[in-house]
């Protein structure tokens, strides 16, 4: 049995100051080892893939496939590790999308 792990929105530096993981590990940790931990956490998550492929047939990714204006070589072709500045980059909307493009209920087919 194998577990991959993708990145995910809230895998992301700024995300993780704004909602309080930076401040929770510094009170459980420390100032010290709170920062290098909270660092050390950050470095990892940008060395998480964007997707993954199940048996060459089932796409993987944390939100969604966005506008869909990319390919599997596209993603392949992503450097890690995957700085949140570079997310946020106007020539990367489409891995953006791929972090952020979560189902919402008008997608639904009924």
């Amino acid at each position: 049995m194998n577990v991959w792990l993708v990145r995910g929105n809230h895998e992301d530096k700024q995300m993780n100051r704004r909602y309080g993981f930076s401040d929770h590990c510094e009170e459980r940790l420390g100032r010290e080892y709170g920062r290098k931990t909270f660092c050390l956490m950050q470095k990892a998550f940008d060395l998480l893939p964007l997707a993954c492929l199940i048996d060459s047939r089932c796409l993987v990714v944390h939100g969604g496939i966005g506008d869909g204006r990319w390919t599997l070589h596209d993603v392949l072709d992503v450097k890690r590790p995957l700085s949140s500045d570079a997310v946020y980059a106007s020539e990367n909307k489409w891995i953006f999308n791929i972090l952020w493009s979560d189902p919402i209920e008008e997608d639904a087919i009924s």
